[in-house]
C-alpha cells in the first residue's frame, strides 16, 4: 500500500498562505466549486491538498474572485474548472494563470446541447462521470507520477461503484413503461439522467439564465409549469434543493398536484452537515446525488 506523506486539508482558498507554511511540499489542486472538489478527491485520495475557489453558499454562475483571491489562485499547482459556461469568471484565467496549469472538465465530456445552451450538469451523469474519472487520472498522473498506482486504483474503485449504481436502478426503471417515465421538475438540470434512464423530465425553461435554478419566476412561467402537468396528466412534481418551491398549497389543491420533494442539482452538503436531507443522509458527493435523485424519482413513479 502506498504510503501517503501528504495531508489532505479541506479548507477555503483564502487559507493558502497558512497552508504553505504547514505543508510546503504538498501539491495544491484547486477546484472552482465544491462538486469538482468531490470529484478531485474521488480521483486522488489523499495525494493532494484540495481547495475550492467559490466559497460555500456562493453561486459559481455569478461569483467573481477578489483581487486577493486571484493572487491566491496563482499559488495552485493545478486549477480544475468545469467550463460549459458555468463559471463566467474563469474567462479571466488567462490574465492570472498559466494555461498549462488549468484543466477544463468540458474537454472530457460530451455535453447535451439545447439550442445554444450546453447543459453543465455533467456530474449528474454516470456516463460523463466515467469520462471525467478517466481524464482526471491521466492529468493527475502527469502532475504527481509517484502516485500513479493510487490514481489508477481510485479510478477503478469509483467506476466500479458507478457501475453498481447504474445496475441498482436500471432494471427497476426498465420495468416502468416509458410512457409513464415522465417527471415534472421546477428546474431543467436532469437531462443527463433522463438520457441514461429514458426518463422525460419536464421543466418550464431551458436557458443559460436558468442554469442556476435560482431565478425569480413569474406567473407566466408558473402557468406553463402547471400546463405541462395537466397536458401530461402528471400528479406529482419536484423542486430542487436550494430553490424555493414555487407552488402554494392552494395551487396544488386546485391542480391536483402533490409535492414529491426536492432533487439535488448542484448543491452538495458537507459531511455530517446539520442541513442534511430529510432522509437523514449527507448528500456530499456526486455519486450520492445521483443515487438519491434516482431513488426519489423511482418512488414517485411507482
Amino acid at each position: 500500500m502506498i504510503a501517503l506523506l501528504l495531508l489532505k486539508v479541506m479548507i477555503p482558498i483564502q487559507a493558502l498562505a497558512v497552508l504553505s507554511a504547514k505543508a510546503p511540499h504538498a501539491k495544491v489542486v484547486c477546484a472552482s466549486f465544491p462538486i469538482l472538489k468531490n470529484l478531485i478527491q474521488e480521483a486522488s485520495g489523499d495525494a493532494f491538498t484540495v481547495l475550492t475557489i467559490v466559497p460555500k453558499g456562493k453561486d459559481p454562475h455569478s461569483y467573481q474572485p477578489t483581487a486577493k483571491e486571484w493572487k491566491d489562485i496563482k499559488k495552485c499547482d493545478l486549477l480544475v474548472v468545469l467550463g460549459l459556461d458555468l463559471e463566467p469568471w474563469s474567462k479571466q484565467l488567462a490574465l492570472h494563470f498559466e494555461e498549462n496549469k488549468i484543466f477544463r472538465i468540458e474537454s472530457l465530456v460530451v455535453p447535451i446541447q439545447v439550442a445554444s445552451w450546453r447543459d453543465p450538469h455533467v456530474w449528474l451523469s454516470i456516463e460523463q462521470l466515467n469520462r471525467i474519472s478517466d481524464g482526471l487520472e491521466i492529468r493527475f498522473r502527469d502532475l504527481s507520477p509517484q502516485y500513479s498506482e493510487l490514481f489508477k486504483a481510485k479510478k477503478l474503485d469509483f467506476k466500479n461503484r458507478l457501475s453498481q449504481l447504474k445496475d441498482k436502478y436500471q432494471e427497476k426503471f426498465n420495468s416502468i413503461p416509458r410512457a409513464r417515465r415522465r417527471v415534472l421538475v421546477t428546474h431543467q438540470a436532469f437531462l443527463y439522467l433522463g438520457k441514461e434512464f429514458e426518463i422525460e423530465f419536464l421543466a418550464p425553461t431551458i436557458s443559460s439564465a436558468s442554469v442556476g435554478g435560482g431565478a425569480n419566476l413569474g406567473a407566466k412561467t408558473i402557468a406553463l409549469f402547471l400546463g405541462q402537468a395537466k397536458k401530461n396528466e402528471i400528479q406529482k412534481y419536484f423542486s430542487v434543493v436550494g430553490q424555493k418551491n414555487w407552488l402554494t398549497t392552494q395551487m396544488e389543491k386546485e391542480h391536483q398536484l402533490k409535492y414529491a420533494g426536492a432533487l439535488y442539482s448542484d448543491v452538495i452538503e458537507e459531511k455530517n452537515s446539520s442541513s442534511a436531507s430529510s432522509a437523514s443522509l449527507s448528500i456530499d458527493s456526486a455519486e450520492k446525488m445521483i443515487d438519491y435523485n434516482l431513488k426519489m424519482i423511482l418512488e414517485s413513479l411507482l
